[in-house]
Parts: C-alpha cells; sequence; structure tokens
C-alpha cells in the first residue's frame, strides 16, 4: 500500500426504515372556492437523523371524483413550502378529494403524505389555551379566566380571535 493511501473492505449502507406514511386534511368552504398554501415540509413524519439530500415531492396521486380540484397537478412539487390546493367555486358541502404526495430521500424509503381536502359549510376551529375560574354554573357571576386564548384551524381570512 502506497505512503498516504487507505483501503477498506467494501461495505453495503442500507437506508433506515421506512417512516409511516402521513395523513392531513384541508378544510374549504362550499360554493366559495379558493387556494390554500401548504407546507409539505411540515408534515413530515418524526424521523431520527435527516430525510438526506435531494428530497422530492411528487404529487402522484389525485382522487378527485367530484372535479373539485384544479392545483396541485401530478409531477414534482416545485416548492414543497408552498404547494398550492385550489378548490372550484362550485364545490359543494360534503364533497371531498384526495392528494397522494409520493416523498423519495437518499436515508429512507418512499413515503407518502395524504391530503385529504373537504368542501365543508363551516370551517372547524379549536379555542384552547385557558381554564374557566369557578367553571361549574351556580347562579354567581363568572370570575374569569387564566390562560391565552389560541385558536388553530379555521381560514385565517375569516376568523379572528379579538379579546375582550
Amino acid at each position: 500500500m502506497a505512503s498516504g493511501s487507505f483501503s477498506a473492505p467494501s461495505q453495503t449502507i442500507s437506508k433506515a426504515a421506512k417512516p409511516d406514511d402521513v395523513a392531513a386534511t384541508r378544510y374549504f368552504l362550499g360554493e366559495i372556492g379558493g387556494t390554500q398554501l401548504v407546507d409539505l415540509t411540515t408534515l413530515l413524519p418524526e424521523i431520527t437523523g435527516s430525510l438526506g439530500n435531494p428530497v422530492t415531492y411528487t404529487v402522484a396521486e389525485v382522487e378527485d371524483n367530484s372535479v373539485i380540484i384544479t392545483a396541485p397537478t401530478f409531477g414534482i412539487v416545485a416548492d414543497p413550502e408552498e404547494m398550492d390546493i385550489t378548490v372550484v367555486s362550485t364545490a359543494t358541502t360534503g364533497q371531498s378529494a384526495t392528494i397522494t404526495v409520493k416523498v423519495e430521500s437518499r436515508n429512507y424509503p418512499e413515503f407518502h403524505i395524504t391530503i385529504t381536502v373537504n368542501i365543508v359549510e363551516k370551517t372547524p376551529v379549536t379555542i384552547g389555551g385557558i381554564i374557566a375560574q369557578n367553571g361549574t354554573y351556580n347562579g354567581d357571576p363568572h370570575i374569569g379566566y387564566t390562560g391565552m386564548a389560541t385558536i388553530t384551524g379555521g381560514d385565517p381570512t375569516v376568523t379572528t380571535l379579538t379579546a375582550s
């Protein structure tokens, strides 16, 4: 062996175990339509280490029997932090569709993100972060609450939380 060189036996490095597929839901109001940006990178499963570069996101399937989605289209997602989901204004309450995005990376086997698009009459919201004091009704005035109110879900263009 020449000075400064190194020889090692051949090794095979396998990919890590496949992460669980991910499910997410997006809500659109019926007969309004619109576009929502979805950051696919925030929907990734908990993993040990990194996915390894490059990571490719590909719209692999769109199940849309009611033809309510105009975007995304099949193929590689150009910007996984801003994938558009666009629903037509003729979509009505009760209709739904699913978008399956294939995620491929160097360190993990292929897995999928499945986004269900539901057309609803009202967008569900959750208000949390507050605890009622003396919350049992006893006829006395309510003495208030502790905590800071938070809101999750909804459509930020029509859902607001105002302290009074």
